[in-house]
């Protein structure tokens, strides 16, 4: 098989050399390498290659799109786009072009070698197609022949709009058979056919026009067609007429391609994004995109906006160190981006961010990588937790506030929690004769109380643990380490500690005094 002469059209250098050295790899020829539309169509016209491989977002006044419109219109050439991101806008102007195939950015070689091939073997396909149409003007025989056998849905019409032959396809499309429409239905007058918007096309076809119809969708099921019959399908077709020798239009012939598929994909696609980009601007949290390159931020939701008193047109475009300010001005990024370029999947980063009026604030970020259109994506989410810090700085202070009270105080203090000690003072320890290592979840209390007295404590203590009272002041007889009995006051309540019921108190030594 002869070598396909392609001409490549891309004005990034190093891109181009890129594709050259691929496509000759897979054994095709490069005519040339061109970096703008007005090159390419001056190429196309004196060289007629078979392929252009066109970049859709070219630069000057001639983008890939307009370039690749007047190369298939006036030249007939197949155009395969090449881009790193179709966006919807440049989808909807290139399917006017009718292009036989796009490639992402960064090139695959499997998957450009399919393309080529594919557009080809379309390409050829194509023109064959268009050399039987003109053998079936004459012979109606080979036609019939020609549409029983082909896998496209193909409909023949005559001059009145009646359809009055399709093939085997059809029926499989539409899932009734032939006889339900053939010599009944009339697509000049067709109610389904007008609200849909395909009339238009029908009448250019009955003017002598070939035309595509864009992708839509189509339902049978109506009045004027099938009459309740059939499934509801997305299509591509294309309408063109038969003519005699003396250019009249004798038929016109309407094919169709099955695109439900795809469409359903298409669409599945659309509502996940749909779904993640709502996740993403509607969460509490603040949440960023950034490059794990260059440390942009590549796009945020507005509460990372709100969290550090920017718009979000302040952040999005802007370095990462713009939260996260270096620890010097020669640093490339911050030790919290760097932390999260590093750190395992999901990881929690506890740091702090800085809001546009210089405050600090402590943050928690969970970061994970991921790829989009090929190229590795850093997801910070960022919450904040600044109240909650001050919430736990200010009770570890009143914790250091009470120990050091307690610790120096001249009376004996304790927390009984269940029934052991979950806190002694020393001077607690002292009276009783322990170390404070030793009081401490093990001791119970009822060991340093006289029997006695027993019952009156644990009555006492049991009132504080079940919150039946807010204080109570008692006196009882305890005993010490060496056995000796010493007189003890209390004045107690309960409190809650690690978020279980206690009994705390003081304890005074009233031996001397009794």
């Amino acid at each position: 098989m002869a070598k396909a002469n392609i001409l490549i059209v891309e004005d990034e250098v190093v891109t181009a050399l890129e594709m050259e050295s691929t496509l000759e790899e897979i054994g095709y020829t490069v005519i040339s390498i061109v970096d703008t539309g007005e090159e390419a169509v001056a190429i196309a016209k004196e060289e007629k290659p078979d392929i252009v491989l066109m970049d859709i977002r070219l630069q000057g006044e001639m983008d890939g799109i307009d370039t690749a419109e007047i190369i298939r219109s006036e030249f007939g050439i197949p155009v395969i786009f090449s881009t790193a991101f179709l966006d919807e806008e440049r989808i909807e102007r290139a399917k006017i072009t009718m292009p036989f195939g796009y490639v992402l950015k960064p090139i695959q070689e499997s998957d450009l070698k399919v393309t080529i091939e594919m557009a080809l073997y379309v390409t050829k396909m194509d023109s064959e197609r268009r050399k039987l149409e003109e053998v079936l003007k004459e012979n109606e025989e080979r036609f019939r022949l020609m549409m029983r056998q082909s896998p496209s849905v193909i409909e023949l019409y005559n001059t009145d709009g009646l359809q009055i032959e399709v093939n085997k396809a059809y029926e499989e499309l539409w899932d009734f058979p032939a006889i339900t429409t053939v010599n009944k239905f009339n697509v000049l007058k067709s109610k389904e056919v007008e609200d849909t918007g395909l009339m238009k096309y029908v009448k250019a076809a009955y003017a002598g026009k070939s035309v595509q119809v864009p992708p839509y969708q189509f339902d049978p099921t109506g009045e004027t067609e099938a009459k309740g019959k059939g499934r509801v399908r997305w299509l591509n077709t294309r309408i063109y007429p038969l003519k005699d020798k003396e250019n009249i239009v004798k038929n016109i012939v309407i094919t169709h391609e099955d695109v439900s598929e795809q469409k359903q994909i298409e669409q599945a696609l659309k509502e996940s994004e749909e779904k993640y980009r709502k996740l993403f601007e509607d969460s509490i949290d603040g949440n960023a995109l950034a490059d794990p390159e260059t440390g942009i931020i590549l796009e945020c939701n507005q509460a990372l906006a709100n969290l550090v008193g920017r718009t979000k047109e302040e952040l999005i475009g802007q370095p990462r160190h713009l939260l996260h300010p270096a620890m010097s001005s020669e640093a490339e990024f911050s030790p919290t981006f760097e932390k999260q370029k590093t750190e395992k999947q999901g990881e929690r980063i506890e740091t702090k961010i800085i809001t546009k009026s210089g405050e600090l604030k402590d943050v928690v970020i969970l970061a994970n990588t991921f790829k989009m259109d090929g190229k590795e994506i850093i997801h910070g989410v960022f919450r904040d937790i600044t109240e909650q810090k001050r919430a736990e700085n200010a009770f570890r202070e009143s914790e250091e506030k009470f120990r050091s009270v307690a610790e120096q105080s001249i009376v004996g203090i304790y927390i009984i929690q269940g029934d052991v000690f979950k806190y002694v003072n020393p001077r607690f320890a002292e009276y009783f004769g322990y170390t404070v290592s030793e009081c401490l979840d093990n001791l119970r209390f009822e060991k340093l109380v006289h029997p006695d007295d027993l019952s009156t404590v644990e009555a006492q203590v049991e009132k504080r643990l079940k919150r039946e009272v807010k204080s109570v002041n008692y006196k009882f007889k305890g005993i010490k380490k060496n056995g000796e009995i010493i007189n003890v006051e209390i004045f107690g309540s309960s409190i809650s500690f690690n978020n279980r019921p206690a009994a705390i108190g003081t304890l005074l030594d009233i031996t001397n005094h009794s």
